[in-house]
């Protein structure tokens, strides 16, 4: 079942069931990113995903709107933007400079696709590479992860930030911040930094928070290159999402969710 939940960080509640996307194959189901495109309406990745092979299936793959304004007093409204029937793992996503259009990319292949979810244009905006494919004879298959647009500080460039799950790197490319399309080459920020590199989320001074889902670990990247373990637990085991609390309340707090449907968070200013 592809159910997607809502969870409020100010309380304890385990998550309110939002709605029920439908299964399109007994036994191989998965919902991969979300992100927000407007004011309370997301993007969300469905798809048919074999947790255990972690293989998907090819042509299953499509990208999703939810539009949550008004939601509880009004159902959410929720269509298919587009399908994308030569992809074979569609994972992570993130917005362009006009955050309708969305850039996703497929885990299996090593490919980066822009999407409109006005209109559902889907176009490739950047091609595999071996930044973006899986290193040969692992146990999965599984290359370019967790994606993030970002411009950092006093620069006039925007990069796309992406790990390589069983590569266990981390890249940036300058892009087109309006199209996605590479700008320059791909640039390394590590390497070996852990098998299962996964989700990405960047704050304001730059520091990269890496979720490493076999690692059990959140790791954080500044950007002069330093790399520290700030979390490990069994309670990150299979982490899957990173995400930085947004208000005033919750900005030092990193959450997280993992692929044994745990979802918690760390201060990030705390030493742990």
């Amino acid at each position: 079942m592809n159910s997607g939940f809502m969870s409020s960080p100010s309380s304890d509640d385990s998550g309110t069931l939002v709605h029920t996307f439908p299964n399109r194959s007994h036994g191989l189901t998965g919902l991969g990113g979300i992100v927000e495109t407007s004011q309370d309406t997301f993007a969300i990745i469905l798809g048919d995903l074999n947790h255990t092979t972690l293989v998907g299936v090819e042509g299953s793959f499509s990208i999703w709107t939810i539009n949550l304004n008004g939601y509880p007093d009004q159902e959410p409204i929720v269509n298919e933007i587009a399908s994308l029937p030569g992809s074979a793992f569609l994972n992570g996503l993130t917005t362009l400079k006009d955050r309708t259009t969305v850039l996703t990319c497929d885990s299996f292949y090593g490919s980066i696709y822009r999407i409109d979810t006005l209109t559902g244009e889907v176009e490739l905006a950047l091609a595999p590479d071996n930044t973006t494919l899986s290193p040969p004879d692992q146990q999965w298959v599984i290359g370019v992860d967790g994606i993030k647009v970002h411009r950092p500080r006093g620069s006039e460039v925007a990069y796309l930030y992406y790990t390589n799950y069983m590569g266990q790197g981390y890249y940036r490319v300058p892009i087109d911040p309006c199209v996605g399309t590479p700008a320059g080459p791909a640039e390394v920020l590590g390497t070996g930094l852990g098998i299962g590199l996964d989700d990405i989320d960047i704050d304001k001074s730059g520091v990269s928070w890496l979720s490493v889902a076999h690692e059990s670990q959140i790791i954080k990247i500044e950007s002069t290159g330093g790399v520290e373990v700030a979390a490990e637990s069994p309670d990150l085991r299979f982490v899957t999402a990173v995400r930085l609390g947004r208000t005033r309340d919750n900005y030092t707090k990193l959450y997280f969710s993992t692929g044994l449907g745990k979802v918690g968070f760390i201060d990030v200013f705390r030493r742990l």
